[in-house]
């Protein structure tokens, strides 16, 4: 029996299902989970959505019709960890999936550590929406609508960077194709949304932060940061910084991009983007966090300049 048809009898037995997204979570993590909610609820069951963090911003018009809870202390049957590289990311609602009679782990990350009683994992996928188009497809593609499809394209579409991150592949693309023949034009609207639409706020978060961005080693390290006190003058918050990592790595000879966000006093998000072959993922590791290849994440405590060194240093460890 394969993962997938694992992973389908488990979800045909539960009643009562918990589908969890990660903390700062991304239109990978909720469309997936929101998508998987609209199909389960076909069959019957009874599901939440939880996750222990804002949602806001630009992944609004996912959440349109589509609840999700913040907290829960119900019992559930199942708990599927969508998107969730391990425990943490999960933050409070970590507690309903260790909890839960039975565990689901459906992700794409390589560091997943792997706690679910059936862990669909597929390291070589774009985005977890691309895993559970093709599961879904086996469970009972009839089940996919609009609805869905529309939720798993987002998804698909933001970890893939628009299909842009050496992640895509093409399997990626005929994913993608067979979500486009479901939803027909509306996938312009979504990339609309994700990609192109800015709120004016946002963009003055990201042009200030861009102004001032420092190189390092000949222009092979680029690295932005942005401060309690940015978010306050620019009306914005953690949110907003989404994608302005990536504008580092269009700048002609940037191997590695990396942005330092203030979460709170002397603690920090750091973010890191790479081309080709560097492996940032080992500098996450360093620190606690994880990812991909080209596209990985940790927090840090200390003073800005002493995290800042630290961080130079695990980058430079691997170029």
């Amino acid at each position: 029996m394969t993962d997938y048809g694992k992973a389908i009898e488990l979800l045909e037995r539960a009643g009562k299902i918990a589908l969890i997204c990660h903390v700062n979570p991304d239109g990978d993590t909720l469309g997936s989970a929101l998508a998987l909610r609209s199909f389960l609820i076909k069959k019957g069951k009874a599901v939440d959505v939880i996750c222990d963090d804002e949602k806001t911003g630009k992944l609004d018009f996912l959440l349109d019709k589509n609840p999700v809870i913040g907290d829960s202390d119900e019992q559930y049957d199942l708990a599927v960890s969508v998107d969730c590289g391990d425990l943490e990311r999960m933050g409070n609602a970590r507690k309903n999936f260790l909890r839960a009679k039975s565990k689901l782990v459906i992700d794409h990350h390589k560091t997943n550590d792997r706690r679910g009683d059936v862990n669909v994992v597929e390291c070589d996928a774009a985005a977890t929406a691309q895993i559970m188009f093709k599961m879904l497809s086996q469970y009972d593609g009839a089940c996919i609508t609009k609805a869905e499809a529309s939720l798993l394209y987002a998804g698909l579409l933001t970890d893939s960077g628009g299909f842009y991150y050496e992640s895509t592949t093409p399997e990626t693309h005929e994913v993608a194709g067979g979500l486009i023949e479901i939803i027909g034009a509306y996938h312009n609207y979504i990339y609309y949304k994700l990609f192109e639409e800015v709120e004016r706020g946002k963009f003055l978060l990201h042009h200030d932060a861009l102004a001032k961005a420092k190189f390092f080693d000949e222009g092979k390290i680029a690295m932005i940061s942005f401060s309690t006190a940015d978010f306050e003058r620019t009306g914005t918050d953690i949110s907003h910084t989404e994608g302005a990592v990536s504008n580092l790595l269009k700048i002609e000879g940037v191997l590695v991009a990396i942005t330092l966000t203030e979460v709170a006093k002397h603690s920090y998000k750091v973010s890191f983007r790479s081309r080709g072959a560097v492996d940032v993922s080992q500098s996450a590791s360093y620190f606690g966090g994880g990812g991909h290849k080209n596209a990985s994440g940790c927090r840090v405590c200390g003073y800005f300049e002493d995290v800042k060194d630290k961080i130079l240093k695990s980058v430079r460890d691997i170029l």
